[in-house]
This record gives structure tokens, sequence and C-alpha cells, in this order.
């Protein structure tokens, strides 16, 4: 009774700390995710984004 406990008790274990590393895994997919996406999104606006005066230039009225 005892032994078949314990058994159980170290197969939950491990399912436990499988899950932790699944959870684990699955945070860092995730944050690469967000980090690349917010990369993309400032490079895009910064691409888009015109930084020459608007201003007439000289000469032009």
């Amino acid at each position: 009774m005892r032994r078949n406990f314990e058994r159980l008790f170290v197969q939950e274990h491990h399912f436990r700390s499988l899950e932790l590393n699944i959870n684990l895994i699955m945070l860092y997919i995730f944050k690469h995710i967000i980090r690349n996406y917010i990369i993309n999104r400032a490079n895009n606006l910064i691409e888009n984004t015109s930084f020459e005066c608007s201003c007439p230039k000289p000469g032009q009225v």
C-alpha cells in the first residue's frame, strides 16, 4: 500500500514538473511573440513616418 502511494506520488510529482516546464516554455514563446510583434509594429511606424520637413523649400511659394 505504502509503495503504491510512493509510486503514485512520484508520478504526480513528475507530471507536475512536466506541466510546469510546459507552462514556462509557452510563457517564453508567448513573450517572444509579443516582443517581436511590438518591435515590428514600431519599425513599421518608423518606416512609414517621414521625418522630412513639410515646410516650403526656399524659392517655392
